[in-house]
C-alpha cells in the first residue's frame, strides 16, 4: 500500500510538472491582417458628398467597387518586409477592372501598417485586446489620432457574411452642434478589413449638414 501511495504521488507530481512546462500559446491577432500573396478583397463603396459651394447645398451620391490584391513582397526603405497592394476600381459588375493606384502593407510582431496615398497609418497593434489605444498617426506627420479596440474576437455579420471572430477599431468620434465625425474599421480573422465607415460633416445650427463626406466600404467577396 505504501508503494502504491508513493507511486501515485510521483505520478501526480509528474503531471503537474508537465502542465507547468507546457508552452502557453497567445493569439496576438496577426490573422486579422493577412498578407499572403494573392489575397484578394472586393468591396462595395457607397459615398455621399455635400457641397456648400451651391445654395442650397448640393448632394451627390456615388457607388462603385474596389478590389485590393496582395501582389508581391519586397523590402521597404526601413529594411522591413512589405507587400505591394494593387488597387482596382469599377462602377458596375459588367465592366472590367481598372488599376487606380498601389498601396503598401507591412506587418511586424507588434504592428500592422498601411501606406495609403503616400501616408503611413498604424492600423493595428499586437497583441489585440479590448480597450487598448494607440496613435494611428505614429508614422506620419499629422496630429495624434487615438485608435481604440472596442471589440476583439467578437462575432459580426454583414452583407450575407457571418464571421466568428472580428475586431473593431474606433479611429475617430466627434459629435457637437457644428461637427459630426466618425471613423471605424472592422477586421475579420483570416480575411482582413470587412467594413469601413467614414463620416466628416460640417453642420450649421438650425439648418443641418452644410458640407462634408460620408463613405462606407462593405466586403463583397474575398479570396485567400
Amino acid at each position: 500500500m505504501k508503494k502504491l501511495i508513493l507511486a501515485t504521488a510521483a505520478f501526480c507530481l509528474l503531471l503537474a510538472s508537465c502542465k507547468k512546462d507546457d508552452p502557453v500559446t497567445i493569439d496576438a491577432g496577426y490573422d486579422y491582417f493577412p498578407v499572403n500573396i494573392g489575397h484578394t478583397l472586393i468591396y462595395d463603396v457607397d459615398s455621399i458628398v455635400y457641397d456648400d459651394f451651391f445654395v442650397p447645398t448640393k448632394i451627390d451620391t456615388f457607388r462603385f467597387q474596389i478590389k485590393e490584391v496582395v501582389e508581391s513582397q519586397f523590402t521597404d526603405n526601413t529594411g522591413k518586409p512589405a507587400y505591394r497592394i494593387e488597387r482596382f476600381r469599377r462602377t458596375s459588375d459588367t465592366l472590367s477592372w481598372s488599376i487606380v493606384n498601389v498601396w503598401v502593407a507591412a506587418r511586424t510582431s507588434t504592428t500592422a501598417e498601411r501606406v495609403e496615398n503616400n501616408t503611413r497609418y498604424l492600423k493595428l497593434v499586437f497583441a489585440a485586446r479590448e480597450g487598448r489605444e494607440w496613435n494611428g498617426n505614429t508614422f506620419n506627420n499629422m496630429d495624434e489620432q487615438l485608435y481604440e479596440y472596442t471589440a476583439v474576437d467578437a462575432p459580426y455579420a454583414i452583407a450575407g457574411f457571418s464571421f466568428d471572430s472580428t475586431l473593431t477599431v474606433l479611429q475617430n468620434e466627434e459629435l457637437n452642434i457644428v461637427q459630426d465625425e466618425f471613423e471605424q474599421e472592422v477586421y475579420a480573422k483570416h480575411i482582413g478589413l470587412v467594413r469601413k465607415d467614414f463620416r466628416n460633416l460640417e453642420k450649421q445650427p438650425g439648418i443641418g449638414i452644410k458640407s462634408g463626406l460620408i463613405y462606407n466600404w462593405t466586403l463583397r467577396a474575398y479570396t485567400n
